[in-house]
């Protein structure tokens, strides 16, 4: 019995042994074969200035979208609203201005600067009145969530979109667009640079023009163009590189924007909100003209110089803006000043901002896999207010005139610390 019982083992033994010996060669061979065949997969390394110092991503202790050229042709981003859509939790009205909110921080009432700063090459632009920036040249475009105060300055309390324009070669290159859509509406874009002294001495321009018939019709006038709209902008830079480590920007633009009405209505906080509809908007009737005009100038001087291991920059800019309006508070809030008709008043005010900042930050390695990053930011404030409120006597409970003039100077510290 026991002799069956180990014949019966010898046999199994003897399969499975010649299976092995005729199968596993093949089986061998594939296996060697794979994995010559395989490849280490790496991910491409994606450049930020984040820092103000170009730095791989995966480096950065920071939450940072990055929007590249490709990404911005195939989602057709062309203005800073179309940046805002691609980024959560942040949100943009455009009634009269760019009004960000993000996080639950939104725009100031009384300054009209955003909680989210956008940066063209270092220059920053705060003014929800500002926001219209070209994005034909942008080569890359980085979305820094959550406040940067240390590195971008006290408003940018929300986030930052840093857009870095393409780098001058020395040949002359460019674009220009030209679409039209539904309302009548044209939009084009322009944008030339080309190089004065070869590697040292660069000359650009850039352009961008907007015209709408707008979808508002006032039937009180039996105008079907009451929603009109124009947005122009005009820039020129002038780049310098007298030296290897030396950068020299100076950066002259003009824009204008022109609203005839604004695409919302208001309704008391008692009415239905299922009385909020599209129809309120599309067919108004007012009989007084509405009107809000912007100008802006901008000269901005930017200066880069790079030691070994320290990199010193500077960035100087001068902003005058230029509000003319009219508004028509019985046509605007009908419910609310309807048994008031007629109602106007004049606001006159005058604002002069001016800040000083010195900052500076380090990155110290503690470890292979541990790093600390170290900040500060001193900034200095002056606000100068001159404003002159003129009411109509029929504004109940408010002074007939009201003068505020105003000069405030305040410091603020803002430090920085980061651990990755």
């Amino acid at each position: 019995m026991r002799q069956l019982i180990a014949r019966k083992y010898q046999r199994i033994f003897f399969i499975v042994f010649s299976l092995a010996v005729l199968g596993g060669a093949p089986i061998m061979a594939a296996a060697g074969e794979k994995s010559s065949d395989r490849q280490a997969t790496t991910l491409d390394t994606v450049t930020v200035t984040a820092n103000k110092v170009e730095e791989n991503l995966r480096e950065v202790p920071q939450a940072i979208t990055v929007i590249d050229e490709e990404i911005m042709q195939e989602k057709g981003i062309k203005s800073v609203k179309d940046i805002v859509t691609q980024i959560p939790n942040m949100t943009i009205s455009d009634v009269l201005s760019d009004d960000v909110n993000f996080r639950g921080l939104g725009a100031s009432a009384f300054t009209g600067n955003n909680p989210v700063v956008v940066y063209v090459d270092g220059v920053p632009t705060i003014s929800s009145m500002a926001y219209k920036v070209a994005l034909q040249n942008a080569q890359r475009i980085e979305v820094l969530r959550g406040p940067q105060g240390t590195l971008y300055g006290k408003d940018a309390i929300g986030a930052v979109i840093n857009i870095i324009t393409k780098k001058p070669r020395d040949a002359v290159s460019g674009m220009a667009e030209l679409e039209y859509s539904s309302f009548n509406t044209f939009d084009a874009k322009f944008n030339v640079s080309a190089p004065l002294i070869n590697e040292k001495l660069y000359f650009g321009v850039n352009a961008l023009g907007k015209k709408s018939d707008g979808w508002i019709e006032n039937t009180y006038l039996n105008d079907k163009k009451a929603g009109k709209s124009e947005d122009k902008k005009f820039g020129v830079y002038l780049l310098a590189r007298p030296m290897e480590n030396l950068s020299i920007k100076l950066d002259l633009s003009h824009k204008e924007a022109k609203a005839h009405k604004t695409n919302c209505v208001a309704l008391q906080g008692t009415e239905d909100i299922s009385k909020f509809k599209r129809e309120l908007v599309e067919k108004q009737s007012f009989d007084m003209p509405f009107k809000h005009d912007t100008k802006i100038d901008v000269i901005a001087l930017n200066m880069d110089y790079t030691f070994d291991t320290l990199k010193f920059t500077s960035t100087s800019t001068y902003t005058k803006t230029k509000i003319d309006g009219f508004l028509d508070l019985e046509e605007k809030y009908p419910r609310i000043w309807m048994q008031m008709p007629g109602l106007t008043f004049n606001f006159n005010a005058k604002q002069k901002h001016q800040t000083l900042a010195a900052f500076g930050q380090s990155k110290f390695k503690l470890a292979d896999s541990l790093g600390l990053t170290l900040g500060g930011r001193l900034q200095r404030f002056t606000r100068d207010t001159d404003s002159k409120f003129l009411p109509n006597p029929q504004l109940p409970g408010i002074a007939t005139n009201n003068f505020v003039k105003a000069e405030k100077n305040w410091n603020a510290f803002l430090p920085k610390l980061a651990a990755k």
